[in-house]
Order: C-alpha cells, then sequence, then structure tokens
C-alpha cells in the first residue's frame, strides 16, 4: 500500500472531485509495473509448473498403491515450488518497490532542482529589478540637470531681447535650442511612460526582462549623445554671446572717445568765445572813444558786437544738443 501511494502521488494524482482529471489506481499500476518486470515470466512459468504438479497430485486414481511414496514426494514438490513462486513474487515485488522508491527519489532530486533554477530565475530578476530603479535615479538626475540647462537658457534669451537688432540671428538660434529641449523634454516624457508601462509588463512576465534592459541602454546612449550636443550648442552660443558683448564693448569705448573729443572741442570753442568777447569789448571800448567823431562807426560797432555774440550762442546750443 505504501508503495502504490508513492505511485500515486509519483505519477500525479488528484482528488476524485477535481474535473477533467484521470486518477490511477496504486494497486493497478503497481500490477501493471509487475507484470512488466523481467521476474514476472520466470515466475509465470514457475506458477504453470506448479498448477501441473497439482493436477497430477490430485489423480491418485491412476497410480497404484505400491508408488504412495512418489506421490508424496511430488505433492512436497508441489508445495515446495509455490512457497518459491510466493518468494519470488516478494522478492519481485520488493524490487519493483525499490525501483519505484528510486525513481521517486529522482523526481523528488529533480523538483529540488527545479525549485533551485526558480530562485536563480527570481533572484536574477530582483537584480534587473535593482538596475532598473537605479536607472530611473539617472534619468531623474539628467533631467534635473537639462530642467536646469532649460532655465539658463531662457534667461539667456531674456537677456538676449535687450541687445541691439544685430544679436536677432543669435535670438533665434536660441529659441531654435530652446524648442530641440522641449521635443527632448517631450520625448523624455514619452521615455519615461513606456519605462514605466515595461516595468509593469516585467512584473507581470519576468520573459521581457532582457528586453527592457537592451531599450534602456539604448535610451542611456541617446541621452548622452543628446546631452553632448546640448553642451555643444550651449558653447556656440556662450562663444556668440562673448563677440557680441565685446563689440558692444568696442563701440562703447569709440563712443566714449567720441564723447572725449566733443567735450575738447567744446572746451576750445568756450575758449575761442572768451577770446571774441574780449576783442569785442575791446573794439567796443575803442568805438566808444570815437563816438563823437564818427557815430556811424560807433553804431556800426555796437552792431557787430551783437551780431557776434548772438552768433557765438547758437554755436554752443549745437554742441550742447549734438552732446
Amino acid at each position: 500500500e505504501q508503495v502504490g501511494l508513492a505511485c500515486g502521488s509519483r505519477m500525479g494524482t488528484k482528488p476524485h472531485n477535481e474535473p477533467g482529471v484521470e486518477t490511477i489506481d496504486p494497486a493497478d499500476f503497481v500490477e501493471a509495473a509487475y507484470k512488466r518486470s523481467s521476474l514476472y515470466n520466470g515466475n509465470h512459468q514457475m506458477s504453470r509448473a506448479a498448477e501441473s504438479s497439482n493436477t497430477q497430485a490430485a489423480k491418485p486414481e491412476k497410480v497404484g498403491r505400491s508408488s504412495g511414496g512418489c506421490g508424496v514426494s511430488k505433492s512436497s514438490l508441489g508445495l515446495t515450488a509455490i512457497v518459491l513462486l510466493q518468494v519470488f513474487s516478494l522478492v519481485n515485488f520488493e524490487s519493483s518497490a525499490s525501483y519505484l522508491q528510486t525513481d521517486l527519489e529522482a523526481s523528488q532530486m529533480h523538483v529540488h532542482q527545479l525549485q533551485a533554477k526558480l530562485a536563480a530565475v527570481e533572484h536574477a530578476a530582483m537584480s534587473c529589478y535593482k538596475q532598473l530603479n537605479t536607472t530611473e535615479m539617472q534619468v531623474a538626475q539628467e533631467s534635473e540637470i537639462i530642467n536646469d540647462e532649460t532655465r539658463f537658457l531662457r534667461n539667456l534669451t531674456a537677456r538676449e531681447q535687450e541687445e541691439q537688432m544685430e544679436l536677432k540671428a543669435l535670438r533665434t538660434a536660441v529659441e531654435d535650442l530652446n524648442a530641440t529641449v522641449a521635443k527632448g523634454k517631450i520625448a523624455l516624457r514619452y521615455e519615461m511612460e513606456e519605462r514605466r508601462a515595461a516595468e509593469r509588463a516585467a512584473q507581470a512576465s519576468q520573459n521581457g526582462v532582457q528586453v527592457i534592459k537592451d531599450q534602456l541602454l539604448a535610451s542611456q546612449d541617446e541621452l548622452k549623445t543628446y546631452k553632448e550636443r546640448c553642451n555643444k550648442e550651449a558653447a556656440k552660443a556662450h562663444r556668440k554671446l562673448g563677440k557680441a558683448e565685446k563689440k558692444a564693448k568696442d563701440e562703447e569705448r569709440a563712443r566714449a572717445k567720441y564723447m572725449e573729443g566733443m567735450l575738447a572741442l567744446q572746451s576750445k570753442l568756450g575758449q575761442t568765445k572768451s577770446l571774441l568777447d574780449a576783442s569785442a569789448l575791446s573794439a567796443s571800448g575803442a568805438s566808444a572813444r570815437h563816438a563823437t567823431s564818427d557815430p556811424d562807426q560807433a553804431a556800426a560797432g555796437l552792431d557787430e558786437d551783437g551780431g557776434g555774440g548772438a552768433g557765438a550762442m547758437p554755436l554752443g546750443s549745437v554742441l550742447q544738443a549734438d552732446y
């Protein structure tokens, strides 16, 4: 019965109340295994010989009274054959039971090996999940870096809007760069959503872990290349901005030199005006002295003095307006 139960557990028997499952009787299985064994044929032949001896012992009428000892010896031989048959059947049963026990142990060892493989697969899946988490953290850090760069570029664009008309080409380039950064952010969001969906699929089925890992590696490479491209474009923008600032400083220096020259010219004109005023005063004094002799010349001298003063003032006002 123990061997039959073991064979039933090995063959995967289930309760009778489960639909669609065929159950196996342990006794039928043991009998079938015994009939398939190599000792069954020999025992069957010995049992046939014992039956023939029993039939011969059961017919004493055909044998004379003088052969009584031979009949006893034949009956004892028949009993001995029956005992030997039972012993052989018991040995055969024990050998078949030992075979079944070894087969059961082998199946248990196979089950243990499968459990070990399953544990290894689960460990590999956990390591893949850890790698996914680290990759997500790296992507978050890179997205923060990209956001910082985007803010910096926006501030740079706001400062460039206050520049002159010569910086319009640079501003358009920076706006294009901002547009590419926005597209990159949208692409990153889509990639994040795809990764989350891939994570859920990986939790449902462990067969797609390697595919998700390859996709993550490819996205990391794309992020690296995109970051390098953004850095190159930002460096170009910085160089162009430095050139523009240098040009503006040169223009400011030239304007300062021009203003210094204008101030020097204005000071020279002031000195000239003072000299003209002094000469006009001296001329007016001379005309006052000769007023009695030539009043027309005195009037002409006064007109010339007034005209000189009026002509000097607009020149200063023009210089001040130009300044």
